[in-house]
């Protein structure tokens, strides 16, 4: 098993990403945060799984993407490459931020030839509108298109809801992950994992009673 889990959380602008890693880590909600913080270690020894797990935050593009300073843009892709898994946030509150999850940064990680799991993460569910609780149509598409996708998860910073369990579906998924065996847009085993419990089944049933 691996001793260490880098998580990078990634994002549009005002999703809430730099509030999550706050959050979680002085478990408070502070409205005014910086862009982005610095990389935080939390040690083996307060870690559930007894592992060191570096939280790195990302700065978010600029709109629109051609006016970004390449040096930004080389920064953060080189964060994202060096991750275990990533946490990529949408506000809940801005369908636009799940569209761009979808159309615009799962596709940039496929096109990075990136083989880690993608924790997609809805911030701000203490200000969801009407038009906002029709988003629930829109994930299953999704995880359907990204099979990279290993959970999602709402969550709210300002609430403190969720937030520890949002890092720690991320680190599960480096250290247990479920993806080689259970589908989880349809909730059931895949054929391999079905086929080899069949066989340990097999070997078992010595008696041949079924």
């Amino acid at each position: 098993m691996k001793d260490h889990v880098r998580i990078v959380v990634c994002g549009d602008a005002g999703v809430g990403k730099t509030s999550i890693i706050k959050t979680l880590v002085s478990e408070t909600f502070d409205e005014k945060v910086p862009p982005v913080i610095p990389p935080i270690t939390v040690p083996p020894e307060v870690s559930p799984e007894h592992v060191s797990v570096s939280i790195v935050d990302t700065p978010s593009p600029t709109q629109p993407p051609s006016d970004e300073d390449p040096a930004r843009r080389s920064a953060r892709e080189e964060e994202i490459r060096r991750a275990n898994v990533i946490i990529l946030v949408y506000d809940v509150s801005v369908p636009e931020t799940l569209d761009n999850a979808s159309r615009l940064w799962l596709p940039k990680f496929a096109e990075m030839n990136l083989r880690v799991p993608v924790i997609l993460v809805g911030n701000k569910t203490d200000v969801r509108d009407h038009a906002s609780e029709e988003l629930g149509p829109m994930i299953r598409p999704i995880m359907e298109k990204h099979r990279e996708l290993d959970v999602c998860i709402e969550c709210s910073a300002k609430q403190l809801f969720n937030i520890a369990e949002v890092f720690f579906f991320a680190q599960k998924a480096v250290l247990h992950p479920t993806t080689p065996l259970y589908d989880v847009v349809e909730h059931t085993l895949k054929p391999r994992a079905t086929a080899a419990l069949k066989r340990i089944f097999k070997l078992c049933d010595k008696d041949h009673d079924g």
